[in-house]
């Protein structure tokens, strides 16, 4: 899942948590005061699951980094016939790889 995707999916459970608090307040029986004090409750509880979804995809993130990181150095190792600008080439682009995906684990949790 690319960072495209986790935008998507975080934007439309949000969108959602809004929509069905508009409802809510269009056909709530009770109180205008009772009534914000129920749209400041979800509005909390939407906020923390978003947050906790977005640490879950996060350490999803970290796991599949460490996954792959572990995978690379193992065939590497058994590559030893590799030349060695490609074996470093292959290393950068782990690096790289890992750099981005921890900007965008950033950019998610600041979206929260």
């Amino acid at each position: 899942m690319n960072g495209r995707d986790e935008r998507k999916i975080l934007a439309a459970f949000l969108i959602g948590g809004i929509l069905g608090a508009g409802f809510a307040l269009l056909f709530a029986p009770q109180s205008g005061e009772k009534t914000r004090k129920d749209i400041s409750k979800f509005a909390k509880k939407v906020k923390n699951e978003a947050k906790e979804k977005a640490e879950d995809i996060a350490e999803s993130i970290e796991e599949l980094v460490a996954k792959i990181s572990d995978r690379v150095s193992d065939a590497a190792s058994k590559g030893k016939g590799l030349e060695e600008d490609v074996r470093k080439n292959i290393l950068r682009a782990i690096e790289n790889s890992q750099k981005m995906i921890e900007k965008q684990k950033s950019r998610l949790i600041k979206l929260i």
